[in-house]
Protein backbone atom coordinates (compact mmCIF):
# COMPACT_ATOMS: atom_id res chain seq x y z
CA UNK A 1 0.00 0.00 0.00
CA UNK A 2 2.80 2.38 0.89
CA UNK A 3 4.38 1.76 -2.51
CA UNK A 4 1.18 2.92 -4.24
CA UNK A 5 1.33 6.24 -2.37
CA UNK A 6 4.69 6.94 -4.00
CA UNK A 7 3.18 6.75 -7.49
CA UNK A 8 3.53 9.94 -9.53
CA UNK A 9 0.50 8.87 -11.56
CA UNK A 10 -1.61 8.76 -8.39
CA UNK A 11 -0.51 12.23 -7.29
CA UNK A 12 -0.99 13.61 -10.79
CA UNK A 13 -4.54 12.24 -10.76
CA UNK A 14 -5.22 13.74 -7.33
CA UNK A 15 -3.79 17.11 -8.37
CA UNK A 16 -5.68 17.02 -11.67
CA UNK A 17 -8.97 16.23 -9.97
CA UNK A 18 -8.45 19.01 -7.44
CA UNK A 19 -7.47 21.48 -10.13
CA UNK A 20 -10.44 20.53 -12.31
CA UNK A 21 -12.77 20.83 -9.33
CA UNK A 22 -11.48 24.04 -7.76
CA UNK A 23 -9.66 25.79 -10.61
CA UNK A 24 -12.49 28.03 -11.75
CA UNK A 25 -13.46 28.90 -8.17
CA UNK A 26 -9.87 30.13 -7.67
CA UNK A 27 -10.34 32.57 -10.54
CA UNK A 28 -8.57 30.58 -13.24
CA UNK A 29 -10.37 30.81 -16.60
CA UNK A 30 -12.21 27.65 -17.63
CA UNK A 31 -10.23 27.13 -20.88
CA UNK A 32 -6.98 27.14 -18.90
CA UNK A 33 -8.40 24.64 -16.40
CA UNK A 34 -9.49 22.38 -19.25
CA UNK A 35 -6.08 22.54 -20.96
CA UNK A 36 -4.11 21.83 -17.79
CA UNK A 37 -6.45 18.95 -16.94
CA UNK A 38 -5.98 17.54 -20.45
CA UNK A 39 -2.19 17.74 -20.06
CA UNK A 40 -2.39 15.85 -16.76
CA UNK A 41 -4.60 13.18 -18.34
CA UNK A 42 -2.15 12.86 -21.25
CA UNK A 43 0.75 12.45 -18.80
CA UNK A 44 -1.06 9.70 -16.91
CA UNK A 45 -2.02 7.91 -20.13
CA UNK A 46 1.49 8.16 -21.55
CA UNK A 47 3.08 6.93 -18.36
CA UNK A 48 0.62 4.03 -18.22
CA UNK A 49 1.57 3.03 -21.76
CA UNK A 50 5.27 3.21 -20.86
CA UNK A 51 4.67 1.13 -17.73
CA UNK A 52 2.74 -1.48 -19.71
CA UNK A 53 5.51 -1.69 -22.30
CA UNK A 54 8.12 -2.07 -19.57
CA UNK A 55 6.06 -4.77 -17.89
CA UNK A 56 5.70 -6.61 -21.19
CA UNK A 57 9.49 -6.62 -21.53
CA UNK A 58 9.86 -7.78 -17.94
CA UNK A 59 11.45 -4.55 -16.76
CA UNK A 60 10.32 -2.51 -13.79
CA UNK A 61 9.36 1.00 -14.90
CA UNK A 62 11.41 3.74 -13.30
CA UNK A 63 8.88 6.49 -14.08
CA UNK A 64 5.88 5.57 -11.97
Amino acid sequence: MLEKLKSRKLWAAVAGAAFATFGTSMGIPEPIVAKVTAIIIAYIAGQSIADAAAAAKGNKSQGS
